[in-house]
């Protein structure tokens, strides 16, 4: 009984997918646009039931992709790798904001740059040092 409704008419594909583009007929080709947005327009006799259940289908779509994507941001700013690359381009920009943030990782970085750890790193830090 609780999808019999959606089952016999276009609103099956409202299940699974916000917009659809309907075509019918074979010589004489009829377009129809259905959407979430004008689920009343479109199916007029369709019970309240149904219509909140597909808006509800397509509130969980949207949000899964919005937690899919904070996962995906989330584990690209949480690598090493990437939180080092934005250390050090805070460094270059603004030392005395990065200092002031965070004076510990900034001592042991400085102290593994002047011991040679980071070879290249110390090159480029000279470099900018004797421009500016």
């Amino acid at each position: 009984m609780k999808k019999k409704y959606i089952k016999n008419s276009d609103a099956k594909y409202l299940v699974k997918y916000d917009a659809i583009r309907i075509i019918k007929g074979f010589f004489i080709k009829k377009e129809h646009i259905f959407t979430v947005k004008n689920l009343e327009n479109d199916f007029p006799d369709m019970p309240k039931a149904f219509q909140i259940y597909i808006r509800l289908c397509s509130m969980q779509r949207k949000q899964a992709k919005l937690a899919r994507r904070v996962n995906k941001l989330k584990k690209y700013y949480e690598k090493p790798t990437e939180l080092f690359a934005r250390f050090v381009t805070g460094y270059f920009m603004t030392p005395e904001t990065i200092e002031t943030v965070a004076p510990i990782t900034v001592k042991r970085f400085l102290h593994l740059l002047n011991n040679g750890y980071y070879k290249e790193l110390k090159d480029l830090f000279d470099i900018f040092q004797k421009k500016y």
